[in-house]
């Protein structure tokens, strides 16, 4: 496993450094992007292994003659993902749309996509509205650098084909990004699949999907998303294998997870790696009624 390494400096105190420190000649230098945290609670949170230490001068200092094991490998930057800044003033987000349980299907003709910012929780003024996606699913986007709202997918027909779903970036856009597959629930599919979840849907409530993914944006297993809020009917699940179930304890390698009757407003999901107790991050979603709110879950910008 990677480590972390202990210098014992000024006052006595044990400073644990990342492999960003170098040597040259005989001085000490150390890369500024391995600074691991602004204040103590930047420490805290990047897991059980630095409770109990203290930021100074940007890194986290564990108390005399005590050093620590580093994050896991692909979650180093916990604690310390910088925001990154737009390379251009607009941007492409493409959209990829589909069936869950039948991905031979199109949904070309059943649903319509519109781009909102993320204080508009009705979309009522939309950047774009009504995009259908082609037939590979594919709906783009011209969205200002830096969107960081959500994506409303809409019945293209009546009686409606797919549950209403919000599609959330989560990680402000840098530069033209397409977004993962998001896969659709239909509605004659969702009586089956309910009970799978955790019992019946509520439609006055809303549901959340997560995709838990890593430093690097690959998806996670091993970890459990909780809401800040829940209700008294509000069911976790997680899906392994392609399908909704709640015998399972955290997410397999597809990364998915959720909750269905989830409390309408914005929530927060944080996610957890039990393994080791890592808090990997929180992120907001906006959830409606009978709607079906997507997110990623992954190491956020403090």
């Amino acid at each position: 496993m990677f480590r972390l390494s202990a210098l014992t400096g000024l006052a006595g105190k044990t400073i644990v450094f990342a492999a960003g420190i170098f040597f040259s000649g005989c001085s000490w230098l150390v890369n500024p992007s391995a600074q691991q945290c602004s204040i103590d609670s930047d420490c805290a949170a990047r897991g059980s292994s630095f409770q109990g230490s203290t930021c100074v001068d940007n890194f986290c200092v564990l108390p005399d003659g005590g050093a620590a094991d580093a994050l896991p490998a692909g979650w180093e930057c916990v604690g310390n993902v910088k925001p990154v800044m737009p390379v251009k003033p607009q941007v492409q987000l493409t959209i990829t749309v589909g069936d869950l349980i039948h991905p031979e299907v199109s949904v070309t003709d059943a649903v319509v996509l519109r781009a909102c910012h993320k204080l508009d929780v009705t979309c009522a003024m939309p950047i774009m509205g009504n995009v259908r996606p082609d037939a590979a699913g594919h709906a783009t986007f011209t969205v200002e650098g830096g969107f960081d709202g959500y994506i409303e997918v809409d019945p293209a027909v009546n009686p409606p084909i797919y549950v209403p779903t919000l599609i959330f970036i989560s990680i402000p856009l840098s530069d033209d990004f397409m977004n993962p597959n998001t896969l659709l629930v239909s509605i004659a599919d969702l009586a089956a699949l309910a009970p799978q979840a955790g019992g019946m849907i509520d439609t006055k409530l809303g549901a959340v999907i997560y995709r838990a993914a890593n430093c690097d944006r690959v998806n996670a297993s091993g970890i459990v998303g909780s809401l800040d809020q829940d209700g008294p009917d509000t069911r976790r699940f997680f899906i392994i294998n392609g399908l909704p179930t709640q015998t399972a304890n955290v997410t397999d390698a597809s990364g998915l997870g959720g909750l269905i009757n989830v409390p309408v407003g914005v929530r927060s999901v944080s996610g957890t790696r039990p393994v080791d107790d890592l808090f990997i991050g929180t992120v907001s979603v906006l959830v409606r009624p009978g709607f079906f709110s997507y997110s990623l879950l992954a190491p956020q910008p403090l």
